[in-house]
């Protein structure tokens, strides 16, 4: 959920971000925003599939060897 500006526009977008948008988890966003790009560096932007259970497959696994990697590069230092 993007943070809010000081001249933020009225309308129906403007309203659910205001009841959806908590200033504690908006601390997290970088985290999140972290894990993503790295996941879009090591293995592209773009995921191929027609399917929706072979593009699920696939994040899984993506982000599944992503874990692992880190883990082996935590353990081995």
């Amino acid at each position: 959920m993007v943070k809010r500006g000081l001249a933020s526009p009225e309308g129906y977008g403007a309203r659910i971000r205001g009841r959806a948008y908590v200033e504690s988890l908006y601390a997290y966003r970088s985290v999140g925003e972290g894990i993503f790009g790295a996941l879009t560096v090591e293995f592209g932007g773009r995921i191929k599939t027609k399917k929706r259970e072979s593009t699920e497959t696939r994040i899984l696994l993506r982000i599944t060897i992503y874990c692992l990697k880190i883990i082996v590069r935590w353990a081995y230092r």
